[in-house]
């Protein structure tokens, strides 16, 4: 039995103009990575307490993109989210 594989990962709001809060409860530290679709990371924040904020900051064109999140002990995980100004 693995906790961190049970507890959901939620990404909110999706779409969303700009932000994006990712919980991930069960990678209490960790990172979150926002990929284009060919999988080239385009930003990077690190969770506390498995929590943090994506801000695009304008700079990307509408579409869809990938989150994916990781925690310290090797858990990935990812989502499709779409960014709509």
């Amino acid at each position: 039995f693995n906790p961190a594989e049970e507890v959901p990962l939620s990404i909110y709001p999706n779409p969303s103009n700009q932000y994006f809060t990712v919980e991930w409860l069960g990678a209490k530290n960790g990172e979150a990575q926002l990929l284009d679709v060919q999988g080239r990371v385009l930003q990077r924040i690190d969770l506390n307490q498995g929590i943090g904020i994506l801000n695009t900051a304008g700079h990307l064109p509408n579409g869809m993109y990938l989150i994916r999140v990781s925690s310290n002990d090797g858990k990935v995980r990812t989502q499709k989210v779409l960014l709509q100004r």
